[in-house]
């Protein structure tokens, strides 16, 4: 009887620590709420849509830093009371779709609307700001992959006002030019987007299509060099072709 009682009572107080413990993860999420960055010591986290925290790397951590995103410090107790989130190898179309449709997500420069059929690209993070009343979701990159590339929202109708005269950039020799851009990386020009290609020891611009599943995936992960007034009307510019090739990432 002494030794039902007392595994009853450890049932009791396992119950009690349980119930205890998911209250506490359930006030640190309310605090905490989900794109909110944490530190501990020299370690940055995210939490997730599901309130877990994801450890983000060292070039993710350089990122944010360089951006001026808010981290805040926490204490110990913040770790241990917010799951960590678990390791997933894949993911489905389905489940990516169902977590985040109708959601506005990022998992870098580009800001989507993740729809029934793919995810929909926005011309520039202001815009889908003002687009997102709901806020941007973050997103891994593992999970926007699985999702197909949709026809881009189109740019807005001013983004290119006439050259007023008088205010025409200078050009300058295509040596010049090409002095500090590396081949095979990228470049931008407003909204544009170009790969740096190089031909008889002569740089030019590549311009990529902007609906490139490789193209958005690799800026997503990279800061492109943006070129200057000059730069861009001295050099020669090329159109991708169609079906590109996965893009190299040298330089």
């Amino acid at each position: 009887m002494l030794k039902k009682y007392f595994y009853l009572s450890l049932m009791t107080l396992s119950a009690l620590t349980i119930a205890k413990t998911n209250k506490k993860t359930s006030d640190l999420c309310t605090k905490y709420k989900a794109g909110t960055y944490i530190s501990y010591i020299k370690d940055i986290f995210l939490i997730t849509q599901d309130c877990k925290r994801r450890l983000l790397n060292d070039t993710e951590s350089q990122d944010i830093t360089r951006k001026g995103y808010e981290v805040k410090q926490v204490a110990v107790d913040v770790i241990l009371g917010i799951p960590k989130e678990p390791l997933k190898k894949t993911f489905t179309f389905e489940e990516v779709r169902s977590k985040y449709k109708n959601h506005c997500v990022s998992a870098g420069k580009i800001t989507y609307l993740v729809m029934q059929a793919g995810k929909k690209a926005y011309f520039s993070r202001d815009i889908a700001k003002k687009s997102c009343p709901n806020g941007i979701d973050p997103i891994t990159l593992k999970e926007l992959r699985v999702l197909p590339d949709l026809e881009p929202f189109a740019a807005p109708k001013n983004l290119y006002p006439p050259v007023k005269e008088g205010n025409v950039p200078k050009k300058i020799s295509t040596k010049t030019a090409c002095a500090k851009l590396k081949d095979n990386s990228f470049a931008t020009f407003h909204s544009r987007i170009y790969q740096i290609k190089t031909r008889n020891n002569t740089c030019y611009l590549l311009e990529l299509s902007s609906q490139s599943h490789e193209v958005r995936m690799q800026i997503g992960e990279i800061t492109p060099t943006e070129l200057t007034p000059s730069q861009f009307v001295s050099l020669k510019k090329e159109k991708e072709k169609e079906n590109p090739k996965k893009l190299s990432k040298k330089g």
